[in-house]
């Protein structure tokens, strides 16, 4: 469903959410490695539907139930 989310940023809209050390949501890591994007392995929270530019806040996500 849709909620609320602190997050620590930036953030784009679109990216997928995992969760930081500090319990502030952060976007998912990738690495490009010999041209191929790899993607960290981490629990996937929802979607970012709104960008932010900041340090830290609170957007609007779509949360995956698992």
């Amino acid at each position: 469903g849709l909620t609320q989310v602190k997050v620590s940023g930036p953030i784009d809209r679109g990216s997928k959410l995992a969760a930081g050390t500090d319990g502030a949501a952060r976007a998912l890591r990738t690495i490009n490695l010999d041209g191929v994007e790899l993607a960290e392995n981490a629990s996937i929270i929802g979607v970012a539907l709104e960008p932010l530019a900041a340090v830290d806040g609170l957007i609007w996500v779509l949360v995956n139930v698992q």
